[in-house]
């Protein structure tokens, strides 16, 4: 485990997603309550801005992941799909270009160039985790407040194409741990963000306490059933990471001061 600076960002201060900036650094947004745009942070925790989002409002955005267009472009995936009360009649996707995100951080502003609308068929859902499948445009969205969660997915543009992949089994509190552990503890297996590797071979689910690596299985599909735990630092309230291109996980507290720490990911021969 490495542990650089703390965010330096004051504006920064309810961290609910990030993603790998391809300049360097990391793209990071807050979730509701809180303006509609995404800062533009150093691997050292350092302030390199932010760009303003016009187009779209921040209900509550969530998480950030990306994608790349069949033309190379490049597109940032802002889940704005927390849903705490279960109670939005849909939730979105809304897709930004880096490029114009870059752009914004010295002038002007990046305009929301998507806006998907979602309606799960089991009815509203909180929804913190979100991620695009490498090399695809289809999006995976996991709940968070279900036991266990429940993974969707999507291909982009075809909101007729949203299915239900399978239920993800991470450990549970026990009484106990709840009785003794703090204000998350009742809460301390809910997924609040999540990541694919590079290659696609394992998706990294995130919750306030734990991080797990969830792997492909025999028939190429992702196997729920067994994630491996990943020995992250148990942070106050874990609510954003993202995978960096040389495989290492990456994450942040949504309180301040927030620490930016990455972990390896195992690679299995």
């Amino acid at each position: 485990m490495a542990q650089d600076l703390a965010l330096e960002c004051d504006a920064l201060n309810e961290v609910s997603g990030m993603e790998t900036r391809r300049r360097g650094g990391f793209w990071m947004l807050e979730d509701s309550g809180n303006g509609a745009e995404l800062f533009a942070v150093g691997e050292r925790g350092n302030d390199l801005g932010r760009a303003d989002i016009i187009g779209v409002d921040n209900e509550d955005w969530e998480d950030l992941s990306s994608y790349t267009e069949p033309s190379g472009r490049r597109m940032l995936l802002i889940a704005d799909t927390g849903d705490n009360d279960a109670e939005r009649p849909s939730v979105s996707l809304i897709s930004v270009p880096e490029d114009s995100a870059e752009q914004a951080l010295r002038r002007g502003a990046a305009r929301a160039e998507h806006v998907w609308d979602i309606r799960l068929p089991t009815g509203a859902a909180d929804i913190e985790s979100a991620a695009v499948e490498p090399g695809t445009v289809r999006a995976y969205l996991l709940t968070k407040r279900e036991v266990p969660a429940v993974l969707w997915s999507m291909s982009l543009g075809d909101a007729h194409s949203l299915m239900r992949v399978g239920e993800l089994v991470l450990p549970q509190p026990t009484p106990a741990q709840v009785e003794a552990g703090g204000p998350y503890a009742h809460a301390a297996s809910y997924p609040t963000a999540m990541d694919f590797t590079d290659s696609g071979e394992a998706l990294i689910v995130q919750t306030y306490t734990d991080a797990y690596v969830v792997r492909r299985d025999a028939s190429g599909g992702l196997d729920l059933e067994n994630p491996e735990r990943l020995p992250v630092t148990k942070l106050a309230q874990t609510e954003a990471g993202c995978v960096s291109v040389d495989g290492t996980w990456w994450f942040t507290s949504e309180q301040r001061p927030a620490p930016l720490l990455h972990v390896p990911i195992p690679v299995v021969e």
